[in-house]
């Protein structure tokens, strides 16, 4: 009996420790991923939506490639740095999107400058309204 005790004592804490090593993805209910990916699909489709409204050149759309090429890669080195803490990461993937801002806004006339600026503010009212 005590045999089957410890047996049962060692599984569960085994079970425990492999329920806690789920990645965050795992750890999601089906639910919390399905909307996570509709949330990604809408901001994709807003800023396409924000491109196509500022009729770019194809200079700037060239331009805006290697802006987002650049933003990728750098996302993509600080998610993979171990050495980061999450408070780390959060605060250096914000300064990326910050140089991302102000190096796309470099590209663009003073019209499309004022353009981009009256659509992310009309953003931030329709965000306002549905809280």
């Amino acid at each position: 009996m005590k045999k089957i005790s410890m047996l049962a004592l060692a599984f569960a804490l085994t079970m425990n420790v492999f329920s806690q090593s789920k990645s965050d993805a795992e750890s999601q209910s089906p639910e919390a991923r399905k909307n996570a990916e509709i949330a990604k699909r809408q901001g994709d489709a807003r800023y396409q939506e924000i491109i196509k409204a500022l009729n770019l050149t194809d200079d700037q759309k060239d331009k805006l490639k290697e802006i987002n090429k650049i933003n990728k890669e750098s996302k993509a080195k600080v998610n993979s740095d171990t050495t980061l803490s999450d408070d780390e990461k959060k605060q250096r993937l914000k300064e990326i999107r910050k140089d991302k801002t102000k190096r796309f806004l470099e590209i663009l006339t003073p019209e499309q400058v004022t353009l981009y600026n009256e659509m992310k503010k009309a953003d931030k009212e329709k965000d306002k309204e549905k809280e």
